[in-house]
């Protein structure tokens, strides 16, 4: 859960889809209530959980899915290093690696 701290109010979520398999990877996700977006919660909140991920040896990339018209969350990615995998009519796939990877 997201919380502002100020007011112990829950904004949002972020975590991940599941547990890292075979492939070292795993989903991330991530949402914010409409009235406390465009604030740097989902950013901050996200690279948190992605740093912690990464301390584990279970984990060498993490993936993500935005709607294509989704710019805010497209920016948040991009601006954590994710780098755009494929996409459809409604979809971009997004990939990060663990740092040091080759």
């Amino acid at each position: 859960m997201v919380v502002k701290k100020d007011q112990m109010l829950i904004i949002g979520d972020v975590g991940f889809k599941g547990r890292p398999g075979v492939t070292r990877q795993v989903d991330i996700g991530y949402g914010i209530v409409a009235s406390e977006r465009k604030r740097g919660y989902a950013f901050e909140a996200t690279k948190g959980l992605i740093n912690w991920a990464f301390l584990s040896d279970k984990v060498d990339y993490i993936t993500a899915k935005s709607l294509i018209l989704n710019i805010d969350s497209i920016q948040i990615l991009k601006k954590l290093s994710f780098s755009e995998v494929s996409r459809d009519m409604e979809m971009i796939s997004w990939s990060l690696a663990k740092p040091g990877l080759n």
